[in-house]
């Protein structure tokens, strides 16, 4: 099951009444929480949506993993630009938010968007190492996996005692498959199903 279906699923549970764009365009009247994802929200549709008198009761947008839109997939590249700019036309307060956010690269992420770093007020959790390391790197598919463990061993070798490394892949299955290569920890939304929990697999 997708991350965004499980979400939506814990919120509706609760009494809320929340709608999931992705199965359907046919946004109900008394809606309070529309789940979305960039696939499904980008095209004139929503951005009409938005202007429309049911969009214009939205008083926040939160986008998660904000900055997968300076380095995603191609195929989602267009979808993030038209998504970012219909975004900017509104008048609705857009909260940001992403585990991987270095502050030097903060101004690159939030331009997409039409936002001024002076007017974006920026929260933080504490941490020792604000400025996080990002290595993206284009190559062909069938090396990729291959490529990427070499990548890792490497950097691996250069960390300090209290330094890590956090890799992400694009789907469960290739997470998997790296993990037994790499014998590293893992993390993905389905590992309670096998009741795995992110503390046993992600040690301090």
């Amino acid at each position: 099951m997708a991350l965004l279906d499980q979400q939506f699923m814990d919120t509706a549970s609760t009494g809320l009444r929340c709608h999931n764009y992705c199965v359907s365009k046919v946004v109900p009247e008394n809606v309070q929480i529309l789940f979305v994802q960039v696939e499904h929200c980008s095209s004139q549709v929503f951005e009409s949506f938005l202007k429309s008198p049911l969009g214009r009761k939205f008083s926040r947008v939160f986008v998660d993993e904000f900055h997968d839109i300076m380095n995603c997939h191609p195929g989602r590249v267009v979808p993030w630009k038209n998504l970012a700019q219909h975004f900017g036309k509104t008048l609705i307060r857009i909260v940001l938010m992403t585990g991987t956010g270095p502050p030097h690269r903060v101004a690159n992420f939030i331009k997409p968007f039409g936002l001024h770093p002076g007017l974006v007020t920026e929260v933080r959790s504490d941490t020792n190492r604000p400025e996080i390391g990002m290595h993206v790197i284009r190559i062909q598919p069938i090396a990729a996996m291959q490529s990427l463990g070499h990548l890792v061993s490497a950097l691996c070798k250069r960390l300090t005692e209290e330094e890590h490394i956090l890799v992400f892949c694009g789907s469960q299955g290739d997470t998997q498959a790296f993990t037994v290569k790499a014998k590293c920890a893992i993390y993905h939304s389905d590992l309670w199903e096998a009741k795995n929990n992110r503390a046993s697999n992600l040690p301090c």
